[in-house]
């Protein structure tokens, strides 16, 4: 098969004038990296450039392949923005034929000569100096040779600038510009020692844009940003309510930032982690709850824990994992948290702590409504006394008359209009019986 070496000269102008493509060394002098919760990340560049008066494409390279071209922008100073816009890296060879249409091309061999009229079903239609259409067929064409690729498709990804300035330009330049498929989320480890807690926690950087990406600051923003198109949707993770002053200055408007200043890299199609924050000596509890409705079968472990006062701390969404000294117990899942609000994560269902609900009998009253009479047994073979919390649902209009405890009088709480609940001590080595009445009206 013949080799062909496709000669092509280009003539870009802006109204009227030469424009020159500077392509130039445009390294990056300082990057910061803002990265918020919808896996977008604003990228901020401080970049030098040296240009003559007059007409200029001015070339950036170093950018990642996966940049929102809608959202390129460029710092004010001494120049007129003609244009800006991104290469195209994803591309085929029809693409390429395509954007050639009205060029000259002409072949070494002298087999075809003419201005590229179309390009269908892999022929290209040549218009020749005759007047005639060549039909050539494109799979005869291996081994081609093109000059250069026509704009905007490139190998590397780019933003590519048309610019004037009278007097020239030697200075810095900001460019800023969105990236897609970079998400952060934190993580924690909460070891128990000694009645205390110490809370560790790490960002945690994927990175999906196709580049890897150096950095001299990076800047995490915690909290649920809205984004165009984004319907209203249900948060049932939502923090406790409570207040606290941070005793970091972390807050942002509505949100929260942290703030990295130090050089780093986010390798491509890598996870990366940053170490976030260190809070030692919290006070915590270890609560035992029996959800009977719900979960008739285990007790649930749960640690509660608030962060005020002299650890008042925000802490970003994440995934908390509790440790016993060395060994993981449990692990949870907590939502964007500011200071003073208290936290509650489910850790495990309980070892060595039992229970059974039973519903003993339902009897109609006169009034037309229902008694429904249930037993817990609850069971503990833990070597310390616990005590446990019972939760029982309900609805409608309803009423507890009735309630004891292996034969004595138990208080049952209105936890709320559905929920009732009960504290019920269980001693090491024992097993105790509930026994309640709910009452409904008609």
């Amino acid at each position: 098969m013949k080799s062909r070496l496709f000669q092509i000269i280009l003539l870009l102008a802006i109204s009227g004038q030469a424009v020159a493509q500077d392509y130039i060394d445009n390294k990056v002098l300082d990057r910061e990296i803002i990265i918020n919760s919808r896996n977008i990340a604003q990228v901020s560049e401080k970049r030098a450039l040296q240009l003559e008066s007059g007409n200029h494409l001015v070339r950036f390279e170093n950018i990642p392949d996966q940049i929102e071209p809608e959202f390129i922008k460029l710092s004010f100073g001494p120049y007129d923005t003609r244009s800006i816009s991104s290469t195209k890296t994803s591309w085929t060879i029809e693409d390429i034929w395509k954007e050639r249409i009205g060029e000259h091309l002409k072949n070494e061999e002298e087999e075809f000569d003419g201005i590229l009229k179309r390009f269908h079903d892999d022929n290209l239609f040549l218009e020749t100096p005759e007047g005639k259409i060549q039909i050539i067929s494109s799979s005869d064409a291996e081994d081609l040779l093109i000059e250069s690729l026509p704009s905007p498709y490139s190998f590397e990804p780019a933003i590519l600038w048309e610019c004037f300035t009278k007097d020239g330009l030697s200075s810095d330049i900001n460019l800023s510009y969105f990236l897609k498929n970079i998400s952060w989320t934190a993580t924690y480890s909460m070891v128990l020692s000694d009645g205390k807690a110490n809370l560790q926690g790490e960002y945690v950087i994927s990175n999906d844009c196709g580049t890897s990406l150096d950095y001299n600051k990076i800047t995490f923003l915690a909290g649920d940003i809205h984004l165009a198109g984004d319907s209203r949707k249900v948060d049932r993770t939502n923090p406790a309510p409570g207040s606290s002053l941070a005793v970091d200055p972390t807050q942002f408007g509505d949100m929260r930032r942290y703030s990295v200043e130090q050089d780093g890299r986010l390798l491509d199609k890598y996870t990366t982690l940053i170490p976030m924050l260190t809070v030692p000596q919290i006070s915590y509890e270890m609560v035992y709850v029996y959800d009977a409705t719900i979960f008739n079968d285990r007790v649930s472990t749960q640690l509660k824990f608030t962060l005020d006062g002299a650890t008042a701390k925000a802490l970003p969404a994440g995934t908390v994992r509790i440790f016993q000294g060395s060994a993981m117990i449990g692990e949870d899942k907590i939502d964007h948290t500011p200071p003073g609000s208290e936290i509650n994560l489910n850790v495990a269902q309980s070892f060595d702590l039992t229970a059974k609900r039973e519903r003993i009998s339902e009897k109609p009253i006169s009034d037309g409504g229902t008694i429904e009479s249930y037993k817990v047994t609850l069971g503990n073979s833990k070597t310390t006394g616990v005590l446990i919390t019972v939760l029982e649902r309900v609805f409608g209009n309803w009423t507890v008359p009735h309630a004891t405890l292996n034969g004595s009088a138990v208080e049952a709480v209105k936890r709320d209009a559905r929920t009732v609940q009960f504290d019920i001590p269980v001693p090491a080595g024992e097993t105790v019986s509930l026994t309640y009445d709910i009452r409904y009206e008609r």
